[in-house]
C-alpha cells in the first residue's frame, strides 16, 4: 500500500512537488493581484473568481502548488484531497482557479487530469447523488479521457455503476463493495435503495439495462467487475480529477451518503477526488456514521486535507479600496469625498465587517445599487462617505438600520421635538438603546461608524460639548447629520420637489450672468421649486465669489416680487426672508464696508424689483441703538441713498396701483418711517371710497396668529386697530365698511361679504373689543372662542 505519510508529503502545497522533473511549473505573474476588472452588475457577493488573474487575496501560490501537485500524482490508487474553510472564505474561488490552471495546461498539450465537476448540492435526494455521481464520471471517461480503450472503460464503469444502484438487490452488492473497500458494513443508502431509486428508475428497467450492456458482466460478481475496472483505469494516460464542491450544503444524511460513496470508490487507480467544505459541519454530520467520531471517520477517507490559507486583512483592504475606486472614482463622487473621514470610517468600523471576500463583494454590490438610486443629472445627491457608512449599517446590521431610520430622535435628541434639554446621562442612555441590537463583537465597530456619520455622537462619547456653527457646512456637504438630509439617506431616492446638486451648481455657475440667472430662478419659481432652492442655496454662499456680487444680487432682486413670503409651517422663515439672509451673509464676506455698501446700492439701483430691495434696506441700515452697527451692510451715506431709491420704488407702485396686496402694510410702514406720515396717510384715505376698496385695504393688516391648545394648534386671523390707525382714521374705516358689519347685510353687499369673509370677521371682532373697552390683544375672550 502507498503510505499515507508519503501522500501528504507529495501533495502538500507548502512543499516541493515530487517527481516533477518533466512537469512545467506554473507560476503567478507579478501583477496577478492588481490587474482585475469587473462590471458593477457582475460584482456579485456569491460570484467566485474564475481564474488566477482575478485572485484578490494572494492565494495564487497555494493554488499553483496544489495544481502542480495534482499533475504530479502518479499513485497506483486514488487520492482524496480536501480543502477546509467556512462559508464565504473563498473555497469555490480556489477550486475555480485550480481547475482553470489544469484546463489551460491540458489545452497547451501538457499532461493534466481529466476534470469532472460534481456539485451534489444541485441534486436533491440521496438517489440522485448516486445516479449523477456515476453519470458524470462515466461521461468524462467517455468524452474526455484520452485512451484507446475508452469505450470499453466507459462500458465497464456504467455496468459497475448500475450494479451498485440496482434497486433492492443493490444492498448485497453494496455490502460486498464496502467490504472490498475495507470499511465496516453499513448500508450505503439504506432507505434510498429500497424506495427512492424505485421512484426514479423502475427496478426491472435497471436490471434490463445492466444485462443489455453486457450480459456476461451482469453475471460477474461485483468483486470481479471491480477488479476489471481497476485494470482499465490503471491504463489511463492521465488521472481523472473529480471535484466535489458545496459538500457542506447537503443535509446530514446526504453528507454521509456522499462520503460513503467516495470511500467505496477510493481505491481505483488514476482517480483523484478534490472535496471542498467546512470541516466542522462535515465532522458533526459524520458523528456516529461508523461508530466513531466524525473527525476520525473523515480522516479515514481524506488523505490530504488543507485549511484554506488565511486571508491577510491587508489584501481585503486593498480589495475594498480598489472596488470603491472603480465605483466612486468619478468627479461627481469626489465632490463630497473627504480622505480623513474615509480613513476614520473604514479603520474604526467598516474594516471589522469586511472580514471575507464574500462580505466585501456583498457590500460593494449593494452599495453600487444604492449609488444608482441617488444619481441625478450625473451628480450624487448624498455625501459619499455617509452613504458608504449608512450602507454598511444596512447590510451588516439591518436591525440597527431600521431603528435608526425610524427614530431620528435617537441621534438628534428629544430637543429636536421639544425645547427640553437632555442631561448627558439621558443622551448616553438614548444612544445605548440605538445600538442595543448589535452583538458585543460588533458593537465597537457599529459605534465607530455612527460616530463618523454623526459628530453629535462623537462629541458625546469623547466628552466634548455640543458643536455649533457646523450646520451650513453639513448641508452643503449633504451630510446625514443635518436634519434636512437625514431622511434622504433612507428614502433611497431624491425626495419629490427636493433640489438636486445640478440645480445649485447651475445657479453658482451662472452667478455672474444676471439675465441667465434671472431666467433660471424664474423657471424654478414657475415650478414651485424656488423656496426650497433658496433654503439649500444659503449653505453654498461660501462658493460664491464676491466679484459676482452685483449680477447675483441684482438677479435675486429682479425675481423678488414673485417670491412668496409665507412659510408653509408654523415656524421658520418665508422664502423672501431666506433670500434676504443669502444677500446679507454673501455681502458680509466683503470686509470693506464702503465697498459692500456700494455693491448693494448698485444692485438696488439696477433692478426693477421692489420687494426684496425694500426689505433688505429696512434690515441693513445703521441703527442708532446698535452698539456695533458694522454688522450691517450699509454705511450711513449709502443707506441714505438706498432709502431714496426704495421710496421711489414704493411711489411707483402706488402710481401704478400695485401697492394693494398682502405686502401693503410693510410698504406703508417703510414709507412712513423714511418720509413721514403725510404721504402714506393721504394715499390711504383715498382707499376708503367704497366698501370693496376699504376691505381690500384693511385686508393687508389682518395677520395670522398660530394658536396652540391641548388638542393641537390652529390659525386664526386678527386685526390690530392700532396698526391700521397709523394710516387711516378708524372712524372713517368703520363708516366705510358699516354695510357689511350690520346684523342683516343688505342683499347688494352679500357677495362682497362672501369674497372677504375673513377680513369682515376680523374687522367686526376688532371693533367690538374696542367698543367693550378690552385690549386689542384680548382676542381669547371673543364670542367665538
Amino acid at each position: 500500500m502507498y503510505d499515507d505519510r508519503t501522500r501528504h508529503a507529495a501533495i502538500s502545497p507548502s512543499n516541493e512537488v515530487t517527481d516533477t522533473e518533466h512537469i512545467p511549473i506554473l507560476v503567478p505573474k507579478t501583477d496577478v493581484n492588481m490587474n482585475y476588472e469587473y462590471g458593477l452588475l457582475n460584482f456579485s457577493a456569491d460570484r467566485p473568481v474564475a481564474t488566477l488573474h482575478e485572485d484578490l487575496l494572494d492565494r495564487g501560490h497555494f493554488v499553483i502548488s496544489l495544481a502542480n501537485a495534482v499533475c504530479a500524482w502518479k499513485g497506483s490508487e486514488s487520492l482524496v484531497i480536501a480543502i477546509y474553510g467556512p462559508w464565504g472564505s473563498g473555497k469555490s474561488s480556489v477550486k475555480n482557479m485550480v481547475t482553470s490552471l489544469l484546463e489551460s495546461r491540458q489545452q497547451s498539450g501538457h499532461n493534466a487530469p481529466t476534470i469532472v465537476e460534481f456539485n451534489p448540492w444541485e441534486w436533491s435526494g440521496e438517489n440522485r447523488l448516486l445516479e449523477v455521481f456515476f453519470d458524470e464520471i462515466e461521461t468524462a471517461l467517455r468524452t474526455k479521457a484520452d485512451s484507446p480503450n475508452v469505450e470499453d472503460l466507459s462500458k465497464k464503469w456504467k455496468t459497475y455503476a448500475a450494479r451498485l444502484t440496482l434497486g433492492s438487490t443493490a444492498l448485497e452488492h453494496m455490502k460486498t463493495a464496502a467490504e472490498v473497500a475495507g470499511m465496516p458494513w453499513i448500508p450505503l443508502v439504506l432507505g434510498t435503495l429500497s424506495t427512492g431509486l424505485k421512484q426514479s428508475v423502475p427496478l426491472s428497467q435497471q436490471a434490463a439495462e445492466v444485462h443489455a450492456m453486457n450480459s456476461e458482466a451482469a453475471d460477474e460478481s461485483l468483486h470481479t467487475l471491480k477488479s476489471s475496472l481497476h485494470d482499465a483505469l490503471r491504463r489511463l494516460p492521465s488521472p481523472v480529477l473529480v471535484v466535489i464542491d458545496d459538500v457542506d450544503r447537503l443535509n446530514a444524511q446526504e453528507i454521509r451518503t456522499l462520503f460513503r460513496l467516495v470511500k467505496v470508490n477510493a481505491d481505483f487507480p488514476n482517480m483523484i477526488y478534490l472535496l471542498l467544505f467546512d470541516r466542522h459541519i462535515i465532522e458533526k454530520a459524520l458523528d456516529d456514521a461508523s461508530g466513531d467520531t466524525g473527525r476520525s471517520y473523515m480522516e479515514k477517507i481524506i488523505q490530504a486535507g488543507f485549511d484554506l490559507p488565511d486571508v491577510r486583512q491587508e489584501a481585503l483592504d486593498q480589495t475594498v479600496s480598489s472596488a470603491l475606486d472603480d465605483l466612486l472614482g468619478s468627479p461627481a463622487m469626489k465632490r463630497t469625498f473627504d480622505e480623513m473621514r474615509w480613513q476614520h470610517l473604514y479603520a474604526n468600523g467598516l474594516r471589522h465587517y469586511c472580514s471575507s471576500l464574500r462580505k466585501v463583494r456583498r457590500f460593494v454590490s449593494s452599495l453600487s445599487f444604492q449609488v444608482g438610486l441617488y444619481i441625478h443629472d450625473s451628480e450624487l445627491e448624498v455625501n459619499v462617505i455617509d452613504l458608504i457608512g449608512v450602507e454598511a449599517i444596512r447590510v451588516f446590521e439591518p436591525t440597527l438600520y431600521r431603528t435608526l431610520a425610524g427614530n431620528p430622535h435617537l441621534v438628534f435628541g428629544q430637543s429636536w421635538l421639544s425645547h427640553k434639554r437632555e442631561s448627558k446621562e439621558e443622551e448616553i442612555k438614548r444612544l445605548e438603546s440605538l445600538v442595543s441590537s448589535v452583538s458585543s463583537t460588533s458593537r465597537s465597530a457599529s459605534i465607530g461608524i455612527l460616530e463618523e456619520l454623526f459628530p453629535q455622537i462623537y462629541w458625546l462619547h469623547k466628552g466634548h460639548g455640543h458643536g455649533l456653527g457646523f450646520e451650513n457646512g453639513w448641508l452643503r456637504d449633504l451630510r446625514i447629520c443635518h436634519r434636512e438630509m437625514f431622511g434622504r439617506f433612507f428614502a433611497m431616492a431624491l425626495p419629490p420637489k427636493d433640489i438636486s446638486l445640478s440645480v445649485l451648481d447651475s445657479i453658482i455657475k451662472n452667478a455672474s450672468d444676471r439675465d441667465l440667472l434671472r431666467e433660471h430662478l424664474s423657471n424654478l419659481q414657475a415650478n414651485n421649486l424656488l423656496p426650497r432652492t433658496l433654503e439649500r442655496l444659503e449653505a453654498y454662499i461660501d462658493r460664491l465669489d464676491l466679484s459676482e456680487a452685483v449680477p447675483f444680487v441684482t438677479a435675486l432682486f429682479d425675481i423678488g416680487d414673485s417670491i412668496p413670503s409665507e412659510y408653509e409651517g408654523l415656524f421658520g422663515l418665508g422664502p423672501d426672508m431666506t433670500a434676504c439672509r443669502i444677500i446679507h451673509h454673501y455681502l458680509m464676506k466683503d470686509e470693506d464696508r464702503t465697498h459692500r455698501s456700494q455693491t448693494l446700492l448698485t444692485a438696488i439701483g439696477e433692478t426693477d424689483g421692489s420687494w426684496l430691495p425694500v426689505r433688505v434696506v429696512a434690515m441693513e441700515g445703521p441703527k442708532l441703538d446698535e452698539e456695533h452697527d458694522e454688522k450691517f451692510i450699509f454705511d450711513s451715506d449709502s443707506f441714505g441713498k438706498a432709502k431714496a431709491i426704495c421710496l421711489a420704488k414704493i411711489k411707483t407702485l402706488k402710481d401704478q396701483d400695485r401697492l394693494i396686496g398682502p405686502r401693503l402694510s410693510f410698504y406703508l410702514w417703510r414709507w412712513l418711517q423714511w418720509e413721514g406720515e403725510a404721504g402714506p396717510r393721504e394715499w390711504a384715505a383715498g382707499r376708503l371710497s367704497s366698501v370693496g376698496d376699504a376691505l381690500k385695504f384693511v385686508e393687508a393688516f389682518v395677520q395670522p396668529i398660530h394658536v396652540g391648545t391641548a388638542r393641537g394648534s390652529y390659525v386664526r386671523f386678527e386685526l390690530r386697530l392700532s396698526s391700521l390707525g397709523a394710516f387711516v382714521d378708524l372712524d372713517c374705516v368703520r363708516a366705510a365698511v358699516s354695510p357689511v358689519l350690520a346684523d342683516h347685510v343688505p342683499e347688494e353687499f352679500q357677495s362682497i361679504v362672501n369674497e372677504n369673509q375673513r377680513t369682515v370677521t376680523a374687522i367686526g371682532k376688532a371693533f367690538k373689543r374696542r367698543d367693550e373697552g378690552r385690549s386689542e390683544d384680548d382676542w381669547r375672550h371673543d364670542d367665538d372662542d
